[in-house]
């Protein structure tokens, strides 16, 4: 368990809860990078895959909001991560019947069913 899962369980509900929905948040204030940044880290993604409350649905509805007028108008808003992002969203999609089923690891699930060149081009694009 990654030292963001350990603190994360640490959490009140109420304090996950709060954390999760830290991307709508970011996107009504028109914070890019910190909104990007969220979408991108594995440890966020597999805790909101993982809670009761929110699941991949509720994930894949977050990067819907690079399409928030706020971040739009903003000029750190990257077409580059915006692709990334899509890229994501893209194979959180393909991957969700299976996360629906069996709420476990999500970098587990996804590495294995993308395993080829655009996924590996799309981590390319994180690091």
């Amino acid at each position: 368990m990654s030292s963001f899962a350990e603190k994360f369980a640490q959490l009140s509900l109420s304090n996950q809860r709060t954390f999760l929905i830290d991307p709508g948040v970011k996107a009504k204030i028109g914070e890019w990078e910190t909104l990007y940044k969220r979408l991108t880290d594995f440890d966020f993604i597999d805790a909101k895959v993982k809670h009761s409350d929110f699941g991949v649905q509720s994930l894949i509805e977050d990067y819907d909001l690079i399409n928030n007028s706020e971040l739009l108008n903003k000029p750190e808003y990257n077409a580059e991560q915006v692709k990334t992002l899509k890229l994501i969203q893209e194979a959180l999609r393909l991957s969700a019947h299976i996360l629906k089923k069996i709420k476990c690891n999500w970098q587990g699930n996804c590495g294995g069913e993308c395993s080829t060149l655009k996924y590996r081009k799309f981590k390319q694009c994180l690091k």
